[in-house]
């Protein structure tokens, strides 16, 4: 008996809780936001411009595998360079509202050399606001909710760190606020994912400090059309006529900066 607990306790030991380090963090910073929608290899619309971000992180690190919870917030207004319904020009302000909520688990850092590497993955979702200003008929609002696919490799070396990848959304669902708009109906629309980069390299400024450059896009194309019946004009569609609504390929690119603290 005294043999099998001696081959099994060295094993236990890395499963016991005083084996399992935890660590909070917050973060602050700016991002520079891109969106472009395009339809036929047009640019129907462009919208560019900084954002603000708050961030909060809880990490676990055992002896051989390491799990974090990443939350994010941004906010902020961007230039709109489009057109209206009836394809008039606009230029204008949206509002851009989201948060991000992951959870992410990977193998502990192997050493090679100087080197630490590993691998990881992350499960989460994004919910977004978007909020075109139209001094003509008021704010016109969307709804963005989607799920996140996340796989990629971590390096380490010295003070600085680098993570990258592939993203891909998954159970895309938008609500663009159709009733508000004139129409009778307000069908969800649902733009297909397509996989995109990610990438971000921190420095270590101190034991609690950290300064993070990252790049994430995203990528949708085209919702299947839906047809919906107009209660009032709304541009070339005319009242009573049954019109087709969908959201054109959207391209979405951000490049942030941040601040990172450790408690």
């Amino acid at each position: 008996m005294g043999r099998v607990l001696a081959t099994l306790l060295p094993g236990l030991t890395g499963l016991l809780p005083g084996t399992i380090s935890a660590a909070a963090w917050i973060g602050a910073g700016m991002e520079h936001f891109s969106l472009s929608e395009r339809a036929e290899r047009e640019t129907l619309l462009t919208e560019q411009g900084p954002r603000f971000l708050l961030l909060g992180a809880y990490d676990w690190q055992g002896p051989r595998w390491q799990a974090s919870w990443r939350g994010r917030f941004g906010s902020g207004n961007v230039h709109y360079d489009g057109r209206t319904h009836s394809g008039q020009p606009l230029e204008t302000t949206t509002a851009w509202n989201s948060t991000t909520q992951e959870l992410r688990l990977g193998n502990a850092p192997a050493p090679i050399g100087k080197l630490a590497l590993g691998v990881q993955a992350g499960i989460g979702f994004t919910a977004a606001r978007r909020s075109i200003s139209n001094l003509a008929r008021g704010n016109q609002d969307e709804d963005f909710f989607m799920g996140l696919l996340r796989l990629g490799i971590h390096a380490r070396q010295g003070r600085l760190s680098v993570q990258g990848g592939l993203l891909h959304p998954w159970a895309v669902r938008q609500d663009a606020h159709l009733q508000e708009l004139g129409f009778a109906e307000n069908p969800l629309l649902h733009p297909r994912p397509r996989p995109s980069l990610w990438l971000q390299a921190g420095w270590r400024l101190s034991p609690g400090n950290r300064l993070e450059l990252g790049y994430e896009g995203l990528r949708l194309e085209a919702s299947e059309p839906v047809r919906v019946r107009a209660v009032q004009s709304v541009g070339n569609c005319l009242a009573g006529s049954l019109c087709t609504v969908y959201q054109p390929d959207t391209r979405i690119d951000r490049v942030w900066l941040t601040l990172h603290h450790r408690f």
